[in-house]
């Protein structure tokens, strides 16, 4: 599109302004930049443009000319960011504009040190950049409140990451609350693309209309897809041998420069960074909302000057932040989303002449056939859709207190007339009203007196402790007795439903839990070789895939058995990119897959089943995408129950349901699950919403923002929430965390229409018992994180107890001769199998102490002379004659006991009295590592 330079624009922007603008090094204006300037008579504008497109400019010089022409007093135009990294590029770019103009401006958010709060409260700027949740405290601040009657705009930021979050919910209230001071406002959301624009339009104007700026020019990007490595690659120390092939892709990628890796997770962000910069010593850095602001900031310095190589990040960097010039995105792991896929990959190259380069990296097979699809559909522009809250309630108690902070009391007809103008809230019931203000007055937040409503004795502390509609998500980590190492961890919610003993499912392995430290924030477990166990709920969802391209997915796995051995195949392999070692590996699966007569896909509905001594494994191929696989595993659950008396547990992923039994289960039974189950189950959505993790987590974090949950408080008992749900079951608690699980999580709509073309025979089912899974099938055990669901048990118990021996024998340990004095040595506890004896003075009263034990071997030296000792030098002295008289009996066996975690001379004697060979000794050291792991909190420090 036309550039025209800043000279050539007429009378669109004041000299005075185009001075300033030429001395800060912008010559031209672009055309989304030009068409903003041009709609002066829409008071609401939507900007759609990519990343690069400079969105940015396009809303501020409307300002920017406004506050020229009116003169405008603090505060004249707000800046609201959804991400504070966010805050501080705007503030970097828009200060010195502002000040060569005459005018100010400022940035407060979270982050902001008090001292400058103080000050921008007692002397506003002209420009108030901040984020949606400090918009609330400014809203409420006295000081503030009569400057935001001089407010004529409002921009809103990255509007695509609000619509559909519960933060963005709270900002439409918060403009209206802003509209209700000032008359004359103007808001001005900026977005990337967008699947429907109205509606982000509507979002912003509360229905009041207005206009949208589209960028018409597509901008081109050009994604690869590596290829899945060889098997036999060279194990690495932290990684599988297929993650090591990528991770050493990544160091041939970073080497070249100018490269930002997104991961899906925040502890695969930390994993990939550690790697890249203590193994392969590169200089490069990780970015993520768990760090310290210092920490972020100086990450984007870095990479912006050019002095490192990489950032490794999360979302935390998919947004419009100018960190400099990135001459390549790589994508670790399946973006999930075509939307996000060109958030991430347009940070490369993004001046809007360029291509951005993308590479993304698999981490698995079918990994790699949805990144395959999802990198088509954001090449040609298809993008996922947004899925609304629609009326949340606890976004409106919140806004409600507000209100009343505002004006003390309202009328019911007027706090009415307020919240509908919202478009969330469009076509609210008043008697929902009502019946929410009524619970919120038997918590003391409010008081209802007939039709006015006032401030009740919480409104105050309420409102500002629950000011953040971001998911509170406190996790506990999960170590592994066996082995004292990290596995991953659990979301506060499941944690406090599961007791001692309770098997669950984490890293595609089963897991006995041990203890749960509330103190420690700790749940430790133990390997689990029995039967299946349950699965948890992580913090931080994974994203969900879109039913439309798993849709896609499996058209794709149909296709490719179509043209199988013609050459239409290689053509469908180009069209999607899918590299030669994938393309030979995806067709060894599907030719595996026909091989057993059934070949699932988009335009079917495949169930194969297998039982073994009277249980059955069953897995139904949907291709639903997560929202629709997950209500549809939780339904086909409830059904098999309901109908059959049968309890199972379940998995899902975007493609299939995996259904576990403790019964034998036919054909009949696994198809009128489908055929009759579903449609009963989904007019009993809600008590089978009830019932799942995804609910328990909705709980939680609507109790809290509704004032029911004290967060100041701290964390809660263990077992509360289940109480809570029984107490608050019909309450306005209760169903918004219902309508929030099915946001969140859930798709009705997706099988409901499944329901639909199963009863009018448009998708046809069939059943098929094999003697184990089919191919497609076991691809549901290649996900490496799921939300709900089912893996397989964990490994043998060999390879357990070798894992426990491994880590005895490196434990260090401290050898003492106590016969003499003289000698000692700290080693690995598998050194010590060729030491029989002393070899200063041939005794074999060996001590076996810990390394930090050394400080205490002048208690020994005191002993040895005879000299008083104090009762814990006593206690320390006896533990080293229990532990050399264990040596002389026991040998090498006694030190690897006294290496256990938490195993003194008294423990380890019962150890080795029982213990007939290394693999029962270790068992016995595994059981006393967990026995002390439960009760330590009785021992004494």
């Amino acid at each position: 599109m036309r550039e025209l330079s800043l000279r050539q624009i007429g009378d669109l922007l004041p000299n005075k302004l185009i001075d300033v603008l030429e001395s800060e090094g912008y010559r031209s204006l672009n055309y989304i930049q030009l068409q903003a300037l041009k709609f002066r008579a829409y008071s609401n504008l939507l900007i759609i443009a990519p990343t690069g497109s400079g969105k940015t400019e396009a809303s501020i010089l409307p300002v920017l000319r406004g506050i020229i022409e009116e003169g405008g007093q603090p505060i004249y135009a707000l800046y609201v960011t959804p991400l504070r990294a966010l805050n501080r590029d705007i503030f970097v770019r828009m200060r010195n504009i502002f000040l060569s103009i005459g005018f100010s401006a400022e940035i407060r958010h979270g982050d902001t040190p008090m001292r400058q709060r103080r000050r921008i409260a007692e002397s506003p700027p002209h420009l108030l950049i901040t984020t949606p949740e400090t918009l609330q405290f400014i809203l409420v601040d006295k000081r503030f409140r009569e400057h935001l009657k001089n407010t004529r705009w409002v921009v809103v930021d990255e509007l695509h990451e609000l619509i559909d979050d519960k933060r963005g919910v709270q900002l439409t209230l918060a403009l209206e609350r802003l509209r209700l001071l000032s008359k004359h406002l103007k808001v001005i959301g900026l977005s990337a693309t967008l699947r429907d624009p109205m509606i982000a339009l509507n979002f912003i104007s509360g229905g009041r209309g207005g206009a949208v700026i589209e960028w018409a020019e597509r901008k081109q990007y050009r994604i690869t897809l590596a290829d899945i490595p060889e098997n036999d690659k060279a194990q690495h120390e932290y990684l599988p041998p297929e993650l090591y092939a990528r991770v050493k892709l990544l160091v041939e990628e970073v080497s070249k420069g100018g490269v930002i890796i997104f991961t899906n997770t925040r502890d695969t962000a930390e994993l990939i960074g550690r790697i890249l910069s203590h193994d392969f010593n590169l200089n490069i850095r990780v970015h993520h909302g768990s760090l310290s602001r210092e920490e972020r900031e100086e990450a984007e310095a870095l990479f912006k000057e050019g002095k490192i190589k990489a950032i490794v990040a999360t979302s935390s960097l998919e947004l419009g932040i100018d960190v400099g010039y990135a001459r390549l995105v790589i994508q670790f792991g399946s973006p999930r989303q075509s939307i996000k896929l060109v958030q991430r990959i347009g940070r490369s190259k993004h001046r809007l002449n360029e291509v951005s380069q993308g590479l993304i990296v698999p981490l698995g097979i079918e990994d790699a056939i949805e990144s395959a699809v999802l990198a088509r559909r954001a090449v040609s522009g298809i993008l996922e859709s947004l899925d609304l809250f629609h009326e949340p309630l606890d976004v409106l108690a919140h806004q409600i207190a507000g209100l009343l902070i505002d004006y003390r009391e309202l009328s019911l007809e007027r706090l009415y007339a307020i919240i509908t103008r919202a478009y969330p809230y469009h076509d609210l019931n008043f008697s929902k009203l009502v019946e929410l203000l009524r619970f919120l007055d038997s918590i003391g937040i409010v008081r209802l007196l007939d039709d006015v409503v006032r401030m009740g004795r919480r409104t105050i502390s309420y409102y500002f402790n629950s000011a953040s509609m971001i998911p509170d998500n406190p996790s506990f980590d999960v170590e592994d007795i066996a082995s004292r190492r990290k596995i991953g961890h659990l979301d506060y919610s499941f944690a406090s439903l599961i007791d001692r003993g309770k098997v669950i499912i984490l890293g595609g392995r089963a897991w006995t839990i041990e203890e749960i430290s509330i103190e420690r924030n700790k749940v430790y477990v133990t390997e689990h070789t029995g039967d299946l166990g349950e699965p948890p709920v992580w913090t931080g969802q994974t994203l969900p895939v879109e039913w439309r391209a798993a849709r896609e997915l499996g058209a794709l796995y149909r296709r490719i058995a179509e043209s199988i051995d013609r050459e239409e195949s290689i053509k469908l392999y180009e069209s999607y990119m899918i590299p030669p070692k994938t393309a030979e590996k995806l067709e060894e699966i599907v030719r595996k897959q026909l091989q057993l007569g059934f070949m699932p896909s988009d335009r079917s509905l495949v169930v194969e089943f297998t039982r073994k001594n009277g249980k059955t494994l069953a897995v139904y191929h949907t291709f639903l995408g997560t929202k629709g696989n997950n209500l549809l595993a939780l339904l086909l659950a409830f059904a098999l129950r309901g109908f059959y008396g049968v309890t199972v547990r379940y998995y899902s992923d975007p493609y299939r349901i995996l259904i576990y039994a403790d019964a034998e289960l036919g054909p009949e039974k696994l198809r009128n699950a489908l055929l009759e189950g579903i449609d009963w189950a989904l007019e009993r959505a809600e008590e089978a919403i009830r019932e799942s993790n995804a609910y328990m987590l909705e709980l939680l974090q609507v109790a809290t923002r509704m004032g029911v949950i004290d967060k100041s408080k701290g964390r809660i008992e263990a077992g509360y929430l289940s109480l809570l749900k029984r107490k608050l079951k019909g309450t306005p608690v209760d169903k918004e965390a219902v309508d929030s699980s099915l946001v969140e999580y859930y798709n009705v709509d997706v099988v409901a229409k499944l329901v639909e073309q199963i009863k009018t025979g448009a998708k046809r089912v069939t059943v098929h018992q094999v003697q184990e899974l089919s191919p497609l099938a076991q691809l549901i055990f290649e996900k490496p994180f799921v939300r709900t669901g089912i893996l397989a048990s964990g490994l043998p118990i060999t390879a357990v107890l070798d894992a426990v021996l491994k880590r005895l024998e490196n434990t260090r340990v401290l050898l003492y001769c106590l016969h003499c004095g003289e000698w000692t040595s700290e080693l690995r506890a598998g050194e010590a199998k060729s030491i029989r004896e002393c070899p200063r003075c041939g005794s074999r009263a060996i001590a076996i102490l810990r390394p930090y034990d050394s400080e205490n071997l002048p208690i020994l030296r005191k002993w040895r002379k005879g000299e008083k000792l104090s009762k814990e030098e006593e206690k320390f002295v006896e533990k080293v004659r229990q532990s050399a008289s264990l040596f002389m009996s026991y040998g090498y066996p006694a030190v690897l006991a006294m290496a256990g975690h938490g195993i003194g001379p008294t423990t380890a004697r019962n150890i080795l009295s029982k213990s007939r060979d290394i693999e029962t000794l270790v068992k016995n050291i595994l059981q006393a590592e967990a026995n002390y792991t439960r009760t330590r909190q009785y021992w004494e420090d």
